[in-house]
């Protein structure tokens, strides 16, 4: 007995044993995942559409009737429609009604003929939203917390009203046919490549004109700030762009004809009866929304039977001076990520078929970008159909305090906010292998159209800087201050003796192309030194010792830095008044933490001009010392406005503007070493910190990919979140050789328990010994797969099977990642599992 359960024993461990060897290899949404299928492209039934200009690659069409705008791609015959083109359900409802009437012996089938099918779990006010080129939200200022919604179509227009349930997505009621005053669209100065849509909105006093611009690679729309008009224009809080534009789903009720025969006091008459009973799915086509979250993620089309919540990213974060509360409280979860550039798309098909990438050029420091799926629980789109938009910000409901003890009310904006809006919209068509049309219609080609845009306007240009090995980026956490029995006194981990000697071990153990940010190198530390300019401490080291490290490391080539957020400052060390940004209410904005260690409970925000006049003055105070960097966080990422007074307000367009000029005023042999910058400062920046790896990961995102990194390549050095608090394991370290970023640690001197009463316990692992194989480790593995490409510009990605990436570089060579427990053979060469392979 006991032989025979020893067998069993065995057989079930090499059963075990064989399906972890040849195990299948599972999918999260931290993956890419295989290409969607193939989809069946339907040319474009011209029925009531005017051909209003043709170019080599498109036709752009309108249709009158239902403000439908479509660009017809010759390339591939893919056709893209602002809205869903579908008539009003209550107009084919009463026109199917008429026609019986007047034509009572008419037969089943001509009855049919003109019954067309119905928009299932829709209505007249929802189908308007779905038609319309653009949608504007207002807002009534005697209930503000209850937003209206009115849509821009050519014949009818619908308002939203508000649901008691939820404040602030409405459920909808027709409001008048003919709420939207509007013409054909007119041609503007002669151009054939210039219209204008007027729009003259009832509900609201306000009148808006559109225009469209036709060009070789789509079209692009713009609202000009100085053409919003009317008595009410301060009452618009969003104003949506084509919000259904390249949706996915929807479904229909199909018509049949019922007779009900009857006796009256003349006869039997036969009355006809026509019922949409019928519900079907429109056609199915797979494909993916992109939206750029974190690294980038992809939402996968899908009919959603239970709802998800959406994503909405704030593009460049939210304005702290404008959101609904001066006073914020730290979340219990891990923040989502905001988009730092102004970007998403639609694929259809297996990313050689048709894409659109759209992108802001005006207006994106007040964007927002919507991604909804179908049904989502979130009440922002009720329909069957997954959509993905972007909405500008002009008015908003903030709770404007008027005394100590903390007494409300909720208020609008005086003024609403003013900015133009361009939005582009590209069309991609094929693989990207031909001269006429080289970007794959995927995310792929969304990125490489972007990052060419980007070098083609100036914002991105290609470094000349060649390198052998790999860069690494090492940061030191130097001190920082904790609470005393009478004041507070600085914890040194790190002294700049001890910086010196770590980065000397490092680069004589084979780690090249080092540079290093120093977080508290001053008296208070991280928390509670001085921004204007440093107050240097022996205990940490003087000025003069900063000085002779300095030039010994550059000598070796070693870069160190001073690290400073210029952003953030505390009542503890310095006056509120002049220095903090006052939120749209009057009062400071604030940040409360929700578990405190060291000196601090909560936290402010310098002025835009404030921290501007920091940078520069800590610059021209220590650019003699050496440096040949600066690192810069919270100016780097965060953006908002400040209202000193209702009459002397520092926009969010200010706030850029000023920030531009200040970099503009370091010189240009000075590198900028940036925390997550956003788009607009992205001329000014060496090295991109702490470049996401990962997406939010909200539910509804399927796929995680590298578009940030991809519109990057060539332009920036990209350096991974600090590796000692999040890749350990072997997947992490193939991850930075897929996304082509660069490693980066965080380390003290001594044990980081030190740090455990500051206001930087978060940094609860840097001790360098316990790090010091690990950064030899990690530095040999990146730099062995990307010394011979990272020089070289980046050009394809694409998934080979589940869990191996194969990446294209322009000198041909391709770098084959394998995140599997399988071997793996590419171009007859061995991929060893959870491994990487150079193809040459």
């Amino acid at each position: 007995m006991f032989s025979i359960k020893r067998t069993i024993l065995v057989i079930c461990i090499v059963i075990l044993l064989g399906f972890t060897v040849n195990a299948v290899y599972i999918e999260s949404s931290k993956d890419t995942k295989m290409p969607p299928d193939e989809v069946v492209i339907v040319p474009l039934n011209k029925d009531g559409f005017t051909l209003i200009q043709e170019n080599a690659n498109f036709e752009y069409y309108y249709k009158k009737h239902n403000g439908i705008f479509a660009v017809y791609d010759k390339r591939n015959g893919f056709t893209w429609k602002s809205g869903i083109d579908h008539d009003y359900d209550g107009y084919i409802e009463s026109t199917v009604e008429l026609f019986i009437k007047n034509n009572p012996g008419a037969s089943d089938e001509d009855i049919l003929a003109i019954a067309k099918p119905l928009e299932e779990q829709m209505n007249n006010s929802r189908e308007g939203i779905a038609n319309s080129l653009i949608m504007i939200e207002y807002l009534n200022r005697l209930s503000p917390n209850r937003p209206l919604t009115q849509t821009g179509s050519s014949t009818k227009n619908f308002i939203i009203a508000p649901d008691l349930n939820n404040p602030e997505i409405e459920t909808v009621q027709e409001r008048v046919s003919n709420s939207v005053n509007t013409d054909v669209l007119k041609n503007v100065n002669n151009d054939p490549n210039h219209f204008r849509l007027d729009f003259k909105f009832k509900a609201i006093d306000v009148e808006v004109k559109v225009h469209l611009h036709l060009t070789l690679d789509g079209f692009s729309i713009e609202i000009r700030d100085s053409e919003i008009e009317g008595d009410d224009t301060d009452l618009i809080g969003s104003i949506s762009i084509a919000p259904f534009m390249g949706s996915y789903g929807g479904k229909i009720s199909l018509p049949s004809v019922h007779t009900e025969t009857f006796e009256s006091e003349e006869g039997t008459i036969t009355e006809k009866e026509v019922k949409w009973d019928t519900v079907v799915n429109k056609p199915r086509n797979e494909g993916y929304i992109f939206v750029p979250d974190g690294s980038g993620a992809l939402i996968r089309f899908t009919d959603y039977q239970s709802s998800l919540n959406g994503y909405t990213g704030h593009v460049y974060g939210q304005d702290i001076a404008q959101l609904p509360s001066h006073s914020r409280t730290e979340p219990n979860f891990i923040p989502h990520k905001d988009p730092s550039m102004p970007v998403f798309g639609i694929s259809y098909g297996d990313g050689t078929q048709a894409a659109f990438l759209s992108h802001t050029s005006s207006g994106d420091e007040y964007m927002q970008i919507y991604a909804r799926p179908s049904n989502s629980s979130d009440a922002y789109n009720l329909t069957d159909y997954m959509i993905a938009h972007s909405r500008y910000l002009y008015n908003r409901v903030y709770t404007q305090v008027y005394n100590q003890s903390g007494a409300s009310y909720q208020s609008l904006f005086e003024e609403r906010n003013h900015f133009d809006i361009h939005q582009h919209f590209y069309m991609l068509a094929g693989d990207g292998t031909t001269l006429d049309n080289p970007y794959r219609a995927d995310y792929v080609g969304m990125a490489i159209k972007y990052r060419d845009y980007l070098h083609e306007s100036g914002v991105l240009s290609y470094k000349n800087e060649q390198f052998i090995n790999i860069p690494m980026r090492i940061d030191f956490l130097m001190s920082d201050a904790k609470n005393a029995l009478i004041g507070t006194e600085d914890v040194v981990v790190t002294t700049i003796d001890e910086v010196k000697k770590i980065l000397e071990t490092l680069q004589n153990e084979g780690v090249y192309n080092i540079n290093s940010g120093l977080l508290g190198y001053q008296k208070g530390g991280v928390t509670l030194g001085r921004k204007s300019s440093p107050n240097w401490s022996d205990s940490i080291g003087s000025k003069s010792k900063f000085t002779q490290t300095v030039k010994y490391l550059n000598e070796l080539g070693i870069d160190v830095s001073l690290h400073q957020d210029y952003t953030t400052i505390y009542s503890e060390n310095m006056f509120l008044i002049d220095n903090a940004m006052k939120h749209i209410g009057g009062w400071y904005s604030e940040y409360n933490y929700r578990r405190t260690t060291g000196p601090v409970e909560k936290q402010y925000y310098a002025t835009p001009n404030r921290a501007s006049s920091w940078v520069l003055n800590t610059y021209n105070k220590t650019s003699k010392i050496g440096f040949e960097s600066y690192t810069y966080d919270g100016i780097s990422n965060l953006l908002y406005s400040h209202y000193r007074s209702n009459e002397n307000i520092t926009t969010v367009t200010d706030t850029i503007k000023l920030y531009e000029d200040t970099f503009t005023k370091i010189d240009a042999s000075t590198k900028i070493n940036a925390i997550m910058p956003n788009m607009y400062l992205w001329p000014y920046v060496d090295r991109h910190l702490s470049t996401p790896l990962f997406s939010s990961q909200h539910l509804v995102e399927t796929d995680t990919v590298p578009f940030l990194q991809l519109v990057l390549n060539g332009a920036m050095e990209n350096y991974a979140t600090y590796s000692n608090f999040s890749f350990y394991q072997q997947k992490d370290v193939l991850r930075m050789i897929d996304y082509n970023t660069f490693p980066s640690f965080v380390l003290t001197h001594d044990p980081a328990y030190k740090l455990i009463a500051t206001h930087s316990s978060n940094y609860y692992s840097t001790e360098f010994t316990l790090y010091e194989e690990m950064i030899k480790d990690i530095y040999n593995d990146v730099n062995s797969a990307l010394a011979s490409v990272m020089n070289e510009v980046w050009v394809g990605r694409s998934v080979l099977q589940p869990g191996v990436i194969v990446n294209t570089y322009a000198n041909g060579y391709e770098v084959v990642i394998n995140y599997t427990e399988d071997t793996v053979i590419y171009k007859g060469i061995t991929v060893e599992k959870l491994n990487y392979k150079l193809v040459i």
